[in-house]
């Protein structure tokens, strides 16, 4: 493996472990939620389309952003979790020229990311995070607040592929089930409306206030 500087995104699913600081004292249900706003951090130098990619939220620990759906935080401990079999990708060991990405803190989290790239195969910047006081954010490697520990293609086929929908088509198909319901007596009127109104509103909502990242 060469030091780039980079880690390769491949056509698929990728399995990522992320190291994040303990400084701020997130617990670990916290620092799963946060899995997805270092994810579109991380995959923005990938965004190919002149749009920007915003993070939407599809489930609990589920989002998508651009090309890269589902994305599921699966686990955090102060221990590294093992990675499923696969072609690696990266290794923080060997990635950066002249150093290895650290984190700050007493005892880090260790996060374990999958997603699903539905675009070409690509490589992005090594991902690191570092938040200062201020609220600047940098891909500084050195004492970081978030960076990227291994990541790995995986080998095996995944159920992920089968989900190809957009946000949009997911979200027209909720509105759909549930305006069935409501004719078969499953689902109230109130509960209809909700859901279609989030559907067409969301998205301005969403371009508006979009959580930003609880780490400083």
């Amino acid at each position: 493996m060469n030091n780039s500087d980079a880690v390769r995104i491949v056509q698929g699913e990728n399995v990522w472990r992320i190291l994040r600081t303990d400084r701020d004292g997130a617990s670990r249900g916290e620092v799963l939620e946060m899995a997805g706003q270092f994810m579109r951090w991380a995959l923005a130098p990938a965004n190919q389309t002149g749009e920007p990619w915003e993070l939407l939220s599809t489930g609990d620990l589920e989002w998508r952003v651009g090309a890269a759906r589902p994305i599921l935080a699966l686990e955090a401990g102060h221990t590294p979790q093992p990675l499923p079999a696969g072609t690696p990708m990266g290794d923080r060991r060997f990635a950066v020229p002249d150093t290895i990405p650290t984190v700050r803190g007493q005892r880090p989290w260790f996060l374990l990311v999958r997603f699903y790239w539905r675009a070409p195969s690509v490589t992005v910047p090594w991902p690191s995070l570092l938040v200062s006081t201020l609220g600047f954010r940098s891909r500084e490697h050195n004492g970081a607040d978030w960076t990227l520990d291994r990541a790995v293609a995986v080998a095996a086929p995944s159920e992920l592929e089968e989900d190809d929908r957009t946000w949009g088509e997911d979200q027209a198909e909720r509105a759909k089930n549930a305006a069935k319901e409501l004719v078969s007596g499953g689902t109230s009127l109130v509960k209809v409306a909700v859901i279609v109104a989030g559907t067409v509103g969301v998205v301005y909502a969403l371009s508006r206030v979009l959580p930003r990242s609880r780490t400083r």
